[in-house]
């Protein structure tokens, strides 16, 4: 007997709220700039938010990477100003640097905003400017001006950004939460694999810095809903809105993370025209027109906002040191992608719980138990990536069997439905390409794979296992379930005890 859609919603929902607490505990707990590239994040959005407006690059000189240092250039004051006040610089990968004793107290933060600076006009543009698209940005610094005006306490603009991360948690875990319940999953399995998601020690950790992945992490999943929904017997009326939503939503997805983007509107773009190729030219060419206005529109505020600054992108290799960089050799190359990102490399470390500047690692019960668990989950990542793989070759193989004797894109559209599993592909196929490319010039971590977090434990606790039938189907699901659920529920206390222990010994 199912339980009432009120009690699976109210269940939901405290899901959600008990994933968005231990993140908001997260925000607090770790010291300021204590989480990869968090100093140059807020540099940028600090900058809009003493600016209020825009910046483009061509204004003023974009602060460029010196040899002479290891760090990339922050040029706000108030960003200088915390930095040295909380001592980020010393700590940054230095397990021996510990936090100020009285940091996090009350006085510490109200002598930190009385010797803020008075000068508020940085002498030039931000590094990202040209390295990252403006929405998530432009988004921290009207939420930053509206939970602290300017002239406020200058600590809680900080905290403001890291909260809105938070917010975007919540907003994500909902359209997650509806999108394994319309791709078949069980109410109250559901309710788990959102609990699972949101207690994750990856999630905790980029959910409570000051992150892109937090925008794109719920813009994914609420693109991936509205065409999943669009795909739904809905009245025209009401399609026509859900596609309008859907364009805006790929058009701020577009100027937050290029690549995520690229993904996710692939698959989508796929999903609705095939949906609307068999109407009438007029409906077809409205619903292009619907989507990808938006898309055109967003990219060329990015190129106005770019223009003159130079190269973007630089950093796919120009500045990565010599020691994350992978020598020449495509074969090389892909066994070195292959084993960080699956192998038991820095990024698949990094996405099992690997914290602050990855000089932290998540150790649950003992270190001698620690490497027995990490041991396990490499080996049922293989299992669960061989079973993904041969229920993929098998879906399209029986698709394909099922309608050799109709027109081709009757199976076509078939594979093209899922845009949940299509939009993961295509980024785990892009990351790989990337990683080859670059020689991992843009030093892969485990926090890359975080927007398509609910992909990833889908295609393991509920896809993978579908390559079986019957009650073995049912157990397999329900203990890889089981198994997420558990290690994140044991990562709460653990992931937290680790942060402690590394910033207040």
């Amino acid at each position: 007997m199912r339980p009432p859609s009120r009690t699976v919603a109210g269940l939901a929902v405290m899901a959600i709220a008990a994933s968005c607490t231990l993140s908001l505990i997260w925000v607090f707990v770790v010291p300021m700039f204590q989480t990869p590239d968090e100093d140059v994040h807020f540099d940028y959005a600090i900058s809009l938010y003493t600016a209020k407006r825009l910046l483009f690059a061509r204004e003023k000189p974009v602060a460029e990477i010196s040899l002479a240092s290891p760090y990339v250039p922050k040029v706000h004051p108030f960003t200088w100003h915390l930095m040295v006040r909380t001592r980020a610089l010393e700590m940054r990968g230095n397990p021996r640097v510990a936090a100020a004793r009285d940091y996090g107290s009350i006085s510490f933060f109200k002598r930190t905003d009385l010797e803020r600076p008075t000068v508020t006009v940085p002498y030039k543009n931000p590094w990202l400017i040209t390295e990252y698209p403006v929405a998530y940005y432009a988004l921290a610094a009207a939420w930053m001006r509206a939970i602290s005006p300017r002239g406020g306490s200058l600590s809680l603009t900080f905290f403001a950004a890291r909260i809105l991360s938070v917010v975007l948690l919540a907003a994500g875990l909902c359209a997650a939460f509806r999108i394994v319940r319309i791709l078949g999953m069980p109410p109250v399995r559901a309710v788990l694999f959102i609990a699972a998601v949101g207690l994750f020690p990856l999630t905790s950790f980029v959910s409570s810095a000051i992150q892109p992945d937090n925008l794109a992490f719920a813009l994914v999943n609420i693109a991936v809903l509205l065409a999943l929904e669009i795909q739904q017997s809905h009245p025209l009326r009401t399609r026509r809105w859900l596609t309008i939503a859907l364009g805006l939503c790929l058009a701020l997805l577009t100027i937050t993370k290029y690549h995520t983007a690229l993904c996710v509107l692939i698959a989508a773009l796929a999903a609705v025209f095939y949906r609307t190729w068999r109407m009438e030219r007029r409906e077809l060419f409205r619903t292009a027109l619907t989507i990808l206005t938006p898309i055109v529109l967003a990219a060329a505020l990015q190129a106005a906002i770019n223009w003159g600054g130079h190269a973007q992108l630089r950093n796919l290799g120009s500045y990565s040191s010599a020691a994350t960089r992978v020598p020449p050799g495509m074969a090389f190359r892909v066994k070195a992608a292959i084993v960080d990102y699956i192998g038991g490399g820095t990024t698949f470390h990094g996405f099992w719980g690997l914290f602050g500047w990855n000089d932290t690692a998540l150790v649950i019960v003992n270190h001698r138990f620690n490497t027995t668990l990490r041991r396990a989950i490499l080996w049922v990542t293989w299992i669960v990536i061989a079973a993904a793989l041969l229920r993929v070759m098998h879906v399209w193989l029986r698709l394909f069997r099922l309608h050799r004797h109709r027109p081709t894109g009757t199976a076509i559209g078939a594979l093209l439905s899922n845009v949940f599993l299509n939009s993961y592909l295509l980024f785990a196929a892009l990351m790989l390409a990337l990683y080859v490319i670059t020689g991992n010039g843009f030093t892969a971590q485990g926090r890359n794979w975080y927007p398509f977090i609910t992909g990833i434990f889908w295609l393991g606790v509920w896809y993978a296992p579908g390559l079986f039938r019957g009650r073995v189907r049912e157990s397999l699901r329900w203990l890889l379930l089981s198994l997420i659920l558990s290690y994140s529920l044991a990562s709460v206390y653990y992931g937290l005890a680790a942060v402690v222990h590394r910033f207040y010994p």
